[in-house]
């Protein structure tokens, strides 16, 4: 379904690209070149559509080619916390927090008035 759409728009996009614009005589003056002016802008409209819709087209197209690139292994074992490594950093913390501090703690409320 999206192949054809996309088949469609790059078709469109064909066609568009193969219409040149003849240029007109214009006056020449300020009035030339606001209408030289007029033309370029009315071109770029025109060709904006079909290059929205490319990209639209191209985006719907890459969202639907997803590929395995490796299979999924079961693990030997079961995940779970590495209870040794956990008390380690745990102490680790509690004695860089303690010691860091330079400030000995013996009451249970100087904490909050040092860190202020």
């Amino acid at each position: 379904m999206l192949e054809g759409q996309l088949a469609e728009g790059r078709a469109r996009l064909a066609n568009q690209a193969d219409i040149e614009t003849v240029p007109d005589p214009s006056p020449s003056g300020p009035a030339g070149d606001l209408t030289a002016k007029t033309r370029v802008e009315q071109t770029t409209y025109e060709t904006l559509p079909g290059q929205y819709e490319k990209a639209r087209l191209d985006e719907a197209l890459r969202a639907d080619s997803i590929g395995v690139v490796e299979p999924a292994v079961l693990p030997r074992q079961p995940s779970k916390p590495n209870l040794r490594l956990n008390l380690a950093l745990g102490v680790l913390a509690g004695l860089v927090g303690r010691c860091g501090s330079g400030v000995p703690v013996r009451e249970p409320g100087s904490c909050p008035a040092f860190f202020r």
